[in-house]
């Protein structure tokens, strides 16, 4: 499965989901049979499944060879790239929690231009450092061969560095012994070493989002099942920022807010992501609830009627804009939202109760009297007081 993912008309070089196939490893067999099995209609065995994803590979290059040129092409650049691709974690997350990462460790960026020179100054008489250059070249054909990931790439690394170390000895020789055009020749292969090495990701045409959202996720659901709610709702708001379609980032960011209890940093959560471009209509609904609780009509009056501009089958964000509406005296907008709630979900006994409730604060007894009755036959929890001030009134 890994080969394909990274050999396919779909790759960037890089690690990439596959529709319908997870991304969490003890899954990823499972849904790789199921996904292999669906062609030939029978189940395949984990063996079968593996030649055949292995097999669609190999397909790629046979009828794309161009474009399966051009792609280990890119792939050889990203492996010489300094930024560290993440798979299911990212180095620059993950960064926070070593305090040996924390330190301004030299970069693969710079390690790779010397290891390039390196490379080319290895003398063939030199057996050690001869097998160092063939390793190093092995490696990294390993790494290419699948896609291109910090993970994979740290094994080649412990090769380059030595490369390196023989290129920097060697150019001490060379500026000893005066050796001019050696170091001129040193000199342009460091520099395309840099220029190859720091080429922006952006010019491949790469999307880091899905990876860190990958990442900040995984430390946010580390953070939720230790029960550390308040590092969760910081590490899965990001993730959700990310990657917005992700449902499962939503979902342990929902949960952890629930199971956080405070109102303010949920609010915060939710217009920290309504900032950064979210427009999922749960999160400006669940928004507005918590000014709407607090009494702050006109603050909880604008977010929702954004939600429901987003989602205007929300029946409960109508129902709630109404109650809003006659907190603000305007009667006429209440009873249009209750109606509007009521067109949605007929069914649904607290706009009819509601209608009732302001038909009779505008001495309409008779129209409150039947929405009453309406909201009782649909089942609603009656307050006995108004149900008594409603027959008082019509006996009147």
């Amino acid at each position: 499965l890994n080969l394909y993912m990274g050999n396919r008309s779909e790759a960037l070089g890089v690690k990439q989901d596959i529709d319908g196939i997870s991304d969490v490893p003890s899954e990823q067999v499972r849904d790789s049979v199921d996904r292999a099995s669906e062609l030939p209609g029978r189940e395949l065995s984990t063996k079968e499944a593996n030649a055949f994803w292995i097999n669609k590979a190999v397909m790629f290059y046979r009828n794309h060879p161009a474009a399966g040129l051009r792609l280990v092409v890119r792939k050889c650049l990203l492996f010489c790239n300094t930024y560290e691709f993440g798979s299911n974690m990212d180095y620059y997350s993950s960064k926070r929690f070593s305090w040996v990462l924390s330190f301004p460790l030299l970069s693969f960026g710079l390690v790779f231009p010397f290891a390039l020179l390196g490379f080319f100054m290895v003398s063939r008489s030199t057996i050690a450092l001869g097998m160092t250059r063939s390793l190093f070249i092995l490696l990294a054909a390993s790494v290419i061969l699948f896609y291109v990931s910090a993970r994979l790439r740290i094994c080649a690394v412990p090769f380059a560095i030595i490369l390196a170390g023989v290129a920097l000895a060697r150019l001490i020789d060379l500026v000893r012994g005066r050796e001019r055009r050696s170091l001129l020749l040193a000199g342009v292969t460091l520099a395309a070493g840099l220029a190859i090495a720091h080429v922006p990701v952006g010019a491949y045409g790469l999307c880091l989002d899905l990876a860190l959202a990958t990442s900040h996720l995984n430390i946010g659901q580390h953070y939720y099942h230790q029960g550390d709610y308040d590092k969760a709702v910081a590490e899965l708001r990001e993730a959700v920022r990310h990657d917005p379609a992700r449902a499962d980032s939503f979902a342990y960011l929902m949960a952890s807010l629930d199971k956080l209890h405070k109102p303010d940093i949920e609010l915060g959560t939710y217009d920290y992501l309504i900032e950064h471009g979210s427009t999922n209509a749960t999160v400006l609904f669940r928004a507005a609830a918590i000014p709407y609780a607090r009494g702050q009509w006109a603050d909880a009056h604008s977010r929702y009627r954004r939600a429901v501009a987003l989602d205007p089958s929300n029946c409960v964000a109508y129902n709630r804009l109404g109650r809003i509406s006659i907190a603000m005296g305007d009667g006429e907008t209440a009873e249009k939202h209750f109606r509007q709630a009521i067109a949605i979900n007929a069914q649904w006994p607290e706009p009819h109760y509601n209608l009732s409730v302001l038909c009779f604060g505008r001495k309409e007894y008779e129209a409150a009297t039947v929405h009453l009755d309406r909201a009782k036959q649909l089942g609603i929890d009656l307050d006995p007081a108004y149900a008594k001030a409603l027959a008082d009134a019509m006996n009147q």
